[in-house]
This record gives C-alpha cells, sequence and structure tokens, in this order.
C-alpha cells in the first residue's frame, strides 16, 4: 500500500532526499531545480514536496505542494521542469 492506501498496482512513490553534492536536501537555505522526462502512464503524475520529519505535505506560504501532468506545460524538448525554493517572492 502507498502513503494515502492506494495498491501497489496503482501507484509508485519514489523519494528524492539528496542533492547532487549528496547533501540532505534543505529547502530553507537552497534552490532545486528538477528537469525530467515525465512517467509514462495511463493516469496522472505528480512531484510532491513532503516534509522528512512529518511524512506530511511541506508546509509554505504559497500552499503550494505538488506540481504534475496536470499544472505544469513540457519544456520544448519535451522534459518538465520544477523549481523548489523557500523564496516565494514572484513565484
Amino acid at each position: 500500500m502507498g502513503q494515502w492506501g492506494l495498491p501497489a498496482a496503482h501507484t509508485m512513490y519514489g523519494a528524492d532526499d539528496a542533492d547532487t553534492q549528496g547533501e540532505p536536501l534543505d529547502g530553507s537555505k537552497d534552490e532545486y531545480t528538477f528537469t525530467f522526462e515525465a512517467p509514462e502512464v495511463e493516469s496522472f503524475w505528480s512531484y510532491t514536496a513532503y516534509s522528512g520529519e512529518t511524512r506530511l505535505m511541506e508546509e509554505n506560504a504559497l500552499n503550494r505542494h505538488s506540481r504534475g501532468d496536470r499544472t505544469l506545460a513540457p519544456n520544448e524538448d519535451g522534459t518538465h521542469t520544477i523549481c523548489m525554493s523557500a523564496d516565494t517572492e514572484g513565484r
């Protein structure tokens, strides 16, 4: 079962917890940009920020926790890019 009770046949969860230097992700200090090819799925996909401490969606001033196929436009080459940062000014 996944975190929200979905059977494994219907969901897949991955985790990113370190940057390219192997340091733990810390959104209060750094900005992170993820560029990736969207997975081939029948329904939808999303990238969601969860707290490493509470395992709940990470609190933020924009009340924005997740981005996916319904909220992101692809880049010209078909990839998608997500920027995660504590700096919410102008975003």
